[in-house]
């Protein structure tokens, strides 16, 4: 029988600074409102060495447009490297108005290759299941949650993983 797939509970990383968990990134993006400006605390992912991917709404938020400045900092542990500025955003869009979270992706390029000393991940991508396999493949969701989530939003990096067999555009599946 295959059900829906939930990923554990979270739990912090104990070596955020060692890799595959250096790759992952703070993205605090600045966006300018009617009252002064909001600081939008997000997870971004080095894709190369100076690109990041990451939530459309990390780059241009659905109420108060393109961010002023965004800054990446690098995961704790990494202090020497220190944060980078972003020059270029992109989001992908279904071409309307109006927020559509099918298309809640940004790319934003650095303005200098943090990725060369923290490492990165390469990207892959197939239209149908076969980077699965035919037996659950274990999954990581690494990131620093905002919210009531945890104690302290954005402050540390946490992980949920989980095995799943397939994914579709509407869910990630198991046997079960």
């Amino acid at each position: 029988e295959v059900t829906a797939a939930a990923y554990g509970s979270l739990k912090p990383v104990s070596s955020p600074h060692l890799y595959p968990w250096r790759a992952v990134v703070k993205v605090r993006s600045t966006f300018q409102t009617n009252t002064g400006s909001l600081v939008w605390p997000c997870t971004g992912i080095l894709i190369r060495a100076n690109w990041v991917l990451t939530r459309g709404t990390c780059v241009k938020h659905p109420t108060y447009g393109w961010a002023s400045q965004t800054v990446i900092e690098p995961t704790p542990g990494d202090e020497p490297i220190g944060p980078a500025t972003v020059n270029l955003q992109v989001v992908l869009t279904d071409g309307s108005t109006a927020y559509n979270s099918a298309y809640d992706m940004g790319w934003m390029r650095l303005n200098r290759p943090v990725g060369v000393l923290t490492d990165y991940v390469l990207t892959d991508y197939r239209t149908d299941n076969t980077f699965y396999g035919l037996q659950e493949t274990p999954f990581e969701s690494p990131g620093y949650p905002s919210g009531t989530l945890i104690s302290n939003p954005g402050g540390a990096l946490y992980n949920a993983s989980g095995t799943f067999l397939y994914a579709t555009e509407t869910g990630i599946y198991r046997l079960g």
